[in-house]
């Protein structure tokens, strides 16, 4: 749940993430939603993200959704910070 997303609607979640969202046709993308009936009225909505390494999953999840979803500022599209 994140109060910055309420009010959002699920499209424009989906236009944030662009490209990062999961496409079955293409086996493309880390990202996808469900449960996503709250989100305008709570800003919670449930993701998966897919990585090579569980590892790689998390940091996703916790680095590069919010980034797309414009919670947090910086790079996207695959620019890593390094570590």
């Amino acid at each position: 749940m994140n109060r910055q997303l309420v009010g959002a609607s699920f499209p424009e979640i989906l236009r944030r993430v662009g490209n990062a969202l999961y496409d079955p046709a293409t086996a493309e993308g880390r990202f996808v939603f469900y449960n996503v009936s709250p989100l305008a009225r709570t800003g919670k909505l449930d993701v998966v993200a897919f990585g090579r390494t569980p590892e790689e999953a998390e940091e996703a999840l916790a680095e590069e959704l919010p980034l797309r979803l414009g919670l947090r500022l910086g790079p996207v599209d695959g620019e890593r910070k390094n570590r």
